[in-house]
């Protein structure tokens, strides 16, 4: 999960810096799988697992840690006290504005840490005027008092980098689209990842009658809950349907679906496959948009939403910007206190989407789009790795006179 990375992001930090002593208590999101592969950095949280869990116990005595980091949606911040300094840690919301209780919460802690500048604006811009019912005199204003600061997520350079092997899989199709992402709740339009949308815009556009519809492919890493074989099946029943609301039906365009659990590696070597020329998300909205930046890290050009928290790392010239509008968020996903009725994110252009994948069919200016994908991806394999990123929280810590 987005979470579960950025967790980890933050706990690898601090431990590699030598300047903490840390120890991890980790918590499952929602029903997503627990990582179980046998690296170093796992090794390493399984070891700091241990050390939290004498943390815990020491805290049943009356101790506390110097620093208590919670890493999660604020309204799971359940003990703003638990530390002598408590920071909240949250990839923040894809929309405009966060809830008033958010507000109250973060304001209960000493700092926050989010992932882009895009949702600290969120936060910071946040306000809700409480006025007298009878006279509209102004009461109070509920906003952020307390510091934000944004540090991505970082990417691990070592594994998602231009260099690694391609996966070793044959895609029937020789040039294909990729997309790697949860799809949520909400019809063709509403997921907040916009993979239904993703889907019939491509159906429709390489369907009989698009003369390169036995030539593309889309090829999604999707997933509902976790890796299952179940959850794989239910994502080829929604991708059926889908296609068939749009009147698409047979076997082409061809739509590969990924199931199971992948490697960091083994996702890089998906990015890296010869057939693989770009990836396309129509996102309504990214705290930060990690599969974006790992894909980027890798050189592989980039066709996205022009708008929210991915836009910190992809330079406007160096990657395929869809036009959108800014609309109300749909009532199917309204999420209490996190995706807020009346809040609103990007919808990217339908005509515009599809302007773009006959350019890409004709690759018309791809060449160059190519030749700034590799400069991106230098920049952000120098600008978001680790040593990057735990910098960036070392320098925090010491301009806030903490170490």
């Amino acid at each position: 999960s987005g979470y579960g990375a950025y967790g980890r992001d933050i706990v690898l930090a601090l431990h590699k810096s030598g300047k903490f002593n840390v120890g991890l208590q980790s918590l499952q999101w929602a029903h997503s799988s627990f990582i179980t592969e046998d690296s170093e950095d796992s090794k390493a949280l399984i070891e700091l697992c241990n050390i939290g869990e004498q943390m815990m116990k020491a805290e049943q005595q009356g101790w506390k840690p110097d620093i208590f980091i919670h890493c999660t949606v604020p309204h799971e911040w359940d003990n703003p006290n638990r530390g002598h300094i408590n920071i909240g840690a949250t990839a923040g919301v894809e929309v405009d504005r966060i809830s008033a209780r958010w507000c109250h919460l973060i304001n209960q802690m000493d700092m926050v840490f989010t992932i882009s500048n895009f949702s600290k604006s969120v936060i910071l811009n946040t306000k809700y005027d409480v006025r007298n019912k009878d006279t509209q005199d102004l009461i109070e204003s509920i906003c952020v008092k307390k510091p934000v600061v944004d540090i991505p997520i970082s990417v691990d350079v070592e594994s998602f980098n231009q260099d690694i092997s391609p996966l070793d899989f044959d895609f029937e199709t020789k040039r294909n689209l990729v997309f790697v992402g949860q799809w949520g709740p909400g019809g063709i339009g509403e997921d907040r990842k916009n993979i239904g949308k993703l889907v019939a815009l491509f159906s429709k556009k390489f369907d009989k009658n698009h003369p390169g519809h036995k030539e593309v492919g889309l090829i999604l890493k999707v997933h509902e809950r976790n890796f299952s074989l179940g959850d794989r099946e239910r994502m080829v029943n929604k991708i059926r349907e889908v296609r068939k609301s749009v009147g698409v039906e047979g076997s082409y365009p061809r739509i590969y679906v990924i199931g199971g659990s992948m490697s960091d590696k083994e996702l890089a070597g998906l990015y890296n496959h010869d057939s693989v020329e770009a990836m396309i998300s129509l996102a309504h909205g990214e705290g930060q948009g990690m599969p974006l930046i790992e894909a980027a890290a890798c050189d592989l050009p980039i066709i996205a939403t022009a708008w929210s928290g991915h836009m910190h790392f992809l330079d406007p010239e160096c990657f395929v910007p869809l036009k959108y509008r800014i609309c109300d968020i749909p009532e199917s996903i309204v999420w209490e206190d996190v995706l807020i009725k009346g809040s609103k994110w990007a919808e990217p252009d339908d005509h515009h989407i599809m302007k773009e994948l006959e350019r890409w069919y004709h690759r018309s200016g791809w060449k160059k789009l190519e030749k700034k994908a590799k400069e991106m991806g230098k920049l952000i394999r120098k600008d978001y790795c680790r040593d990057s990123t735990m910098k960036k929280y070392i320098d925090t810590f010491e301009e806030m006179s903490i170490i």
